[in-house]
């Protein structure tokens, strides 16, 4: 009779040690942390087993009974969810974990305060409570960090700087730094000027001074007039593009336009210009051409 009470008391204390199922979880939905999400959800597991151990000194009516082993297996649900959660879904999972394993551990402080659970099994189970939140913790962290990270770099792979960009700070670059790289290149020649017109004997004839442009001066008219051809050319080109999608337009609405029809909705412009557009289409395989001279009609390809 005593050999049978001892084996019931030691089945009863190994319970807490009994090795959990080795079934392997697969990765049907090729779930990033796969594996930890799993390893998350087995340590739970223990957690529930020695809660339900705990418990069984409680009355089977208590309220405190019934919510630890509650909260405890809703807490193993969300973990094992993981392994198959969407993205958009895990944070909010994990969040709830570590909201019920903080009540958890506060429930277990009270049947602990009640002098219901001894010191050690309190510590023990306590313990693992506390680690299991903060790894769990731990995950929400990677996983907001990881999606902060994605939306960064999908931002900086989209932003690109316009082509028009740094041309401003080009131009003022330039202008702000060649009078100070030459200024010493106009002293010097002040200085020769100088030493030139001592040297010489003095006249009775009244000199005569010749304003001269210095090498930066000149640079930088050079570099204007550049620029104003330049910005001439655009605002030419510009216009020439815009009369030619004009006349696109025209050709779309009305089939068989002579220059005359397409003359008479330009304003301020010759036909001559306009026939040296209807050319560079026809180069460009837009427009096509029949018949010649007065007679000649344009069409859309």
């Amino acid at each position: 009779m005593n050999n049978q009470k001892d084996n019931t008391k030691k089945e009863q204390e190994n319970k807490a040690i009994r090795t959990m199922s080795t079934t392997k979880v697969h990765n049907y939905y090729n779930v990033f942390d796969h594996d930890e999400y799993v390893v998350l959800a087995q340590r739970s597991q223990k957690i529930v087993t020695a809660i339900y151990m705990l418990t069984d000194f409680l009355e089977s009516g208590d309220a405190m009974r019934n919510t630890l082993r509650n909260e405890s297996t809703l807490a193993m649900r969300d973990l094992f969810s993981l392994v198959h959660a969407p993205k958009t879904e895990r944070i909010r999972l994990l969040s709830k974990t570590v909201n019920i394993l903080f009540a958890v551990h506060s429930y277990l402080d009270v049947i602990y305060n009640s002098g219901f659970v001894s010191d050690m099994n309190y510590k023990v189970v306590g313990n693992e409570v506390q680690k299991l939140q903060n790894d769990v913790h731990t995950c929400i962290e990677n996983n907001t960090t990881q999606k902060t990270e994605q939306n960064r770099n999908h931002i900086i792979s989209d932003f690109s700087f316009s082509d028009s960009f740094f041309e401003t700070e080009k131009r003022h670059i330039s202008t702000a730094q060649e009078p100070v790289q030459t200024q010493n290149v106009e002293e010097s020649v002040k200085d020769n000027i100088a030493e030139e017109s001592d040297n010489k004997k003095t006249s009775t004839e009244s000199p005569v001074f010749v304003e001269k442009k210095s090498f930066a001066e000149t640079i930088l008219e050079k570099k204007s007039q550049q620029a104003v051809k330049q910005k001439k050319t655009a605002k030419r080109n510009s216009v020439k593009d815009e009369r030619k999608d004009n006349i696109l337009k025209i050709l779309r609405q009305k089939r068989n336009a002579s220059i005359n029809d397409i003359c008479a909705l330009f304003k301020d412009c010759s036909s001559k210009t306009i026939q040296r557009d209807l050319s560079d289409l026809i180069d460009e395989g837009l427009v096509v051409k029949k018949g010649s001279r007065r007679w000649s009609t344009y069409n859309l390809t």
